[in-house]
């Protein structure tokens, strides 16, 4: 073997003393959103001899990978081991490894486990950086809200009073944690340490925060009813995650917008952002819950509950199914998909698993849904309790969309009872909510209610009573044509076209472009022949 040169071997020396370390292009990978590289860097620069707070730190990001990859359980068991062994040489490394192990147990659902690890994070801090310190806080505060009690929301307030004051190094705390506050329903909270973390990203130009913060923001913005600020938020946030390398994060966007335009409706939205979120990360874990999800929101909000069970089995048979309740709420349409499917059975099978799960929990969206689905199965006797109990939680947080959903489960069962003066107050108060998000098929469903079950028999029959013309124009608006494209096809102008939308909307006593999709769905041969 030939003996390079002397600068040979300097230029080689150079070249390896400027080469990214595993451990160096693992963290890159995962500030950049790239997930399942991450993973694979840090699992190869642990094989490797580290420095003890390298290793540590490998550890924690490895952790943190399979959190995002719905290996919540097994995240959370690697972090409390390599603590354990860090403990009393690192205690401000050991504490942040137990941060990150409460919050995997809070997302696998595991109250008890969550607690005593913050609280052990917390004993460890002691002394830390306020950083550290903060954030173990911060954890107990969260795994105390998990089994209720004043002392829990006192730590929380007091924790994000300081958070609300700190410095741009809580930013990462900031980032970590905001997720579990919406999760905790902690609305205003979320919000508020959201807000500061975009002000920041913003002036110091801290793109790898910046879209996550949005989008996360997007999330909080969409559960409070605010529709149109969340799709702009998380439309934001896509714009920025397409200019980075990023797939995990701009998957993330993709169902969050999907997510919004499921309640809406809108189908080919819907599925085409579901469609680019899969090619782009199809991996499982936290994507797979919200694309299952949403995709799943969308068959109910179209009537098809056959396909959103489907949607929602993905979910019952993965690794997603052991996130906290909160993390998807997929599990309340399960038992309504189940239930409109006509399997009642299987409904309840559901319904038990899922309040099972809920246990203690103080959630407010989850004992109000637990209620609704009770309603929607329990004797004629019984319904009217089941609704009341929803009802009262639903009257603890202002979350509009599931509220009206709810008035609208109870005012249908109610018309069945055939208390109809009853119903209608139901009906009404649900629709107007629908209107005023712009849930066009819920909004349908509402006033057909409204209408009377032979208005109803009507509207659903494949003979629509509508002239030709109009046929050709609904159509076009089905495909998503707009007024003037639909005028180019028909040789007319558009004041024709919006003659013949006005004569198509009365005829069906719907009053959007959405409700007449929906309309012409549920009129298909397909759905009949069911």
């Amino acid at each position: 073997m030939v003996e390079p040169s002397p600068s040979l071997r300097s230029y080689l020396a150079a070249a390896r003393a400027t080469t990214p370390s595993l451990a160096e292009r693992a963290a890159s990978a995962w500030r950049s959103g790239r997930v399942h590289e991450a993973a694979a860097l840090a699992d190869a620069a642990l094989a490797t001899g580290l420095r003890a707070d390298a290793h540590a730190e490998m550890h924690l990001l490895t952790a943190r990978c399979e959190v995002m990859l719905g290996r919540s359980a097994a995240a959370c068991e690697r972090l409390r081991t390599e603590a354990a062994a860090i403990a009393v040489s690192s205690p401000d490394q050991a504490a942040a490894m137990l941060v990150e192990a409460s919050r995997a147990a809070f997302m696998s659902g595991d109250r008890t486990t969550a607690l005593a690890t913050a609280a052990r994070a917390q004993a460890l801090a002691r002394h830390s950086p306020p950083s550290v310190r903060i954030d173990a806080e911060l954890a107990v505060g969260l795994a105390r809200i998990q089994v209720g009690g004043e002392a829990a929301e006192a730590l929380m307030e007091r924790t994000l009073r300081s958070i609300a004051t700190a410095s741009p190094d809580l930013f990462t705390a900031i980032h970590r944690w905001s997720a579990a506050l919406l999760w905790a329903e902690h609305h205003d909270d979320a919000r508020s340490v959201l807000e500061r973390a975009i002000e920041h990203s913003r002036s110091l130009r801290l793109l790898e925060l910046l879209p996550i913060a949005l989008d996360t923001l997007a999330a909080v913005e969409f559960r409070v009813g605010r529709w149109s600020s969340a799709e702009a938020h998380s439309a934001e946030a896509l714009r920025l995650n397409r200019l980075r390398d990023a797939p995990f994060e701009t998957a993330s966007n993709l169902t969050t917008l999907a997510r919004i335009e499921a309640a809406r409706g809108n189908e080919t939205a819907t599925t085409e952002r579901l469609r680019e979120a899969e090619h782009l990360d199809s991996s499982g874990g936290l994507l797979l819950g919200y694309a299952a999800s949403a995709s799943a929101l969308l068959e109910l909000s179209l009537g098809r509950p056959d396909r959103a069970v489907e949607q929602l089995d993905r979910i019952a048979t993965s690794a997603a199914s052991s996130f906290e309740p909160g993390v998807f709420r997929w599990e309340a349409d399960f038992v309504e998909a189940l239930f409109r499917a006509g399997r009642a059975d299987d409904a309840r099978a559901a319904l038990d698993r899922f309040a099972e799960r809920a246990g203690g929990s103080m959630r407010i969206w989850t004992r109000a849904s637990v209620c609704r689905c009770r309603g929607l199965l329990a004797s004629v006797d019984d319904f009217d309790f089941e609704f009341g109990e929803a009802m009262r939680w639903h009257s603890r947080s202002p979350m509009p969309f599931e509220r009206a959903r709810t008035e609208l489960c109870y005012a249908e069962r109610l018309r069945r009872a055939r208390r109809t003066v009853d119903a209608r107050t139901w009906f009404s108060s649900a629709l107007a909510t629908f209107e005023q998000l712009g849930a066009g098929p819920w909004a349908l469903r509402a006033r057909r209610g409204l209408a009377g079950p032979g208005r109803r028999a009507r509207m659903l029959e494949p003979g629509i009573p509508l002239s030709p013309h109009e046929r050709q124009v609904a159509a076009l608006v089905q495909r998503g044509a707009t007024n003037r494209e639909v005028a180019a096809a028909l040789f007319v102008t558009p004041k024709t076209i919006e003659y013949h939308l006005a004569s198509i909307y009365r005829k069906l006593n719907i009053r959007s472009r959405t409700e007449l999709s929906y309309a012409l769905s549920t009129a298909s041969p397909r759905r009949n022949q069911r």
